[in-house]
């Protein structure tokens, strides 16, 4: 029996070896970059994309969806908005046609507007649709996954 000796921490060393692979990364919360998914389904889900740039600057993409199919949409490219943080407080600059600062927070996983944005913001939102209040989990905690969100006809959100 002296061959159990050797081959019992072997096996313990393979078993372990096998239930390392089969593990899956936890969802991060210590950088915003990755997907974020809120109310809804496919298509039709509330969605926020975050990509950190070497630069240390965070742009972002939001789309929102109201049961009517009223919609917000709008990004934070780094030279037109971006994502602004300090501690857990967010705001997302949209810089365009009109200027709109979402306040948001981010608390673990999860990103909640504020329950008041200002009246610019209503510009990047058809009639109905608003950004106000809603809450977004993250899904995805890497680039590929930020990158795979789509904008309201099918473009990447986070380009």
């Amino acid at each position: 029996m002296p061959y159990l000796r050797i081959t019992a921490p072997l096996l313990i060393l393979l078993l372990a070896a096998c239930g390392g692979k089969e593990a899956v990364d936890p969802v991060g919360t210590a950088e915003l970059t990755g997907l974020y998914l809120g109310d809804g389904e496919g298509k039709q889900q509330d969605r926020i994309c975050m990509v950190k740039a070497p630069s240390g600057a965070v742009r972002f993409g939001i789309v929102t969806l109201e049961l009517d199919r009223a919609a917000c949409s709008g990004i934070g490219r780094i030279e037109q908005g971006r994502v602004e943080q300090s501690g857990a407080e967010l705001r997302l600059v949209m810089a365009g046609e009109e200027d709109c600062v979402v306040p948001a927070s981010v608390s673990g996983t999860r990103v909640t507007l504020a329950a008041s944005v200002p009246e610019g913001c209503s510009y990047y939102c058809g009639p109905g649709a608003m950004l106000a209040g809603k809450s977004f989990e993250k899904t995805q905690d890497s680039l590929e996954g930020a990158m795979s969100a789509d904008d309201l006809v099918g473009n990447p959100l986070c380009r």
